[in-house]
């Protein structure tokens, strides 16, 4: 008996040449998994490896939608490698890896998005940077200091011994008032008016209570324009998953994508984010981290 394999643009095609038959079996080279795209002044985009161990690395392919077309930024040779970053012009942009081996490639995956423009602000604990826990408060700071604390230290002591902020699922939405169930940050009143036009994005760190696997979560950021005795939500967008922890034991990292807008907030109003959990698309209670170097989560501008 002989065996010979030859390599095919879908995946490697092995043959037994037995006495009375061939026999054939075809193997795919599996995707990368999870991939996420943060944007800002550059981009970073991030994936799980390959469960394919023979795969050589991966090629790293950006278009300017969903759909593509996509064209190849990086070839990275190195399967345990699972990052990539860049410096692309202002605007927003879509991401796709593939797994390769020589002449074999994997599909794409599903693509991800950043957006890459002007840093609005950061999301803060209060007081900042943190030195230790602290009882939650209603309204945080949304600053342009880039967050230097090295510890994520427990932000709601009042209500659980975990690190971070824990949020309760809301039946309400941005509606939702009870500050056990959302969490806003705010800028100071601006000391003269500001537009923006185009997209713009929010960059959070996430996980299910307990970091529980498999379980569906689904969290929605609001832009809104805050002023003395009035506020309107500018724009908001929803991140929804089956699986939000996707097999990661830590907090994950997304970047909300909010539809694109022109707006002028005026001298004396204020920007603020407002993050809700909600009831209906999450199994659990949510927790949040930010205000540390390793989760700098903030606003990103158009």
């Amino acid at each position: 008996m002989s065996v010979a394999w030859r390599m095919g643009s879908g995946g490697a095609v092995f043959s037994d040449r037995g006495a009375q038959a061939y026999q054939f079996a075809a193997d795919t080279l599996d995707a990368p998994t999870n991939v996420r795209a943060t944007g800002g002044t550059s981009v970073t985009v991030t994936w799980t490896a390959t469960a394919d161990t023979y795969a050589t690395g991966y090629r790293v392919l950006r278009g300017t939608s969903a759909t593509g077309p996509f064209t190849q930024v990086a070839q990275i040779p190195s399967r345990t490698t699972t990052t990539y970053s860049e410096n692309p012009s202002s605007g927003q942009w879509w991401y796709v890896v593939r797994s390769y081996r020589q002449n074999w490639v994997s599909a794409d995956t599903t693509p991800a998005s950043a957006v890459v423009g002007l840093t609005v602000g950061y999301l803060q604990n209060d007081p900042y940077p943190s030195t230790g826990n602290t009882s939650s408060h209603a309204m945080l700071p949304l600053t342009l200091t880039a967050p230097t604390a090295t510890t994520l230290y427990n932000y709601d002591a009042d209500r659980d011994t975990f690190a971070g902020l824990r949020l309760l699922r809301s039946t309400k939405g941005i509606a939702e008032t009870d500050t056990t169930r959302m969490q806003i940050w705010r800028t100071e009143a601006l000391g003269t008016g500001l537009t923006f036009s185009g997209f713009g994005q929010v960059v959070l760190w996430s996980a299910t209570e307990g970091f529980a696997q498999g379980v569906a979560g689904s969290v929605t950021v609001a832009i809104r324009d805050v002023w003395a005795g009035g506020a309107t939500t500018v724009t908001s967008t929803t991140i929804s998953r089956a699986n939000w922890q996707g097999g990661a034991t830590g907090f994950v990292s997304d970047t909300f994508v909010l539809p694109s807008f022109t707006h002028t907030f005026a001298a004396g109003h204020a920007i603020e984010v407002k993050v809700v959990v909600n009831s209906t698309g999450s199994g659990d209670d949510m927790w949040l981290a930010y205000g540390t170097a390793a989760y700098p989560a903030k606003v990103i501008g158009p």
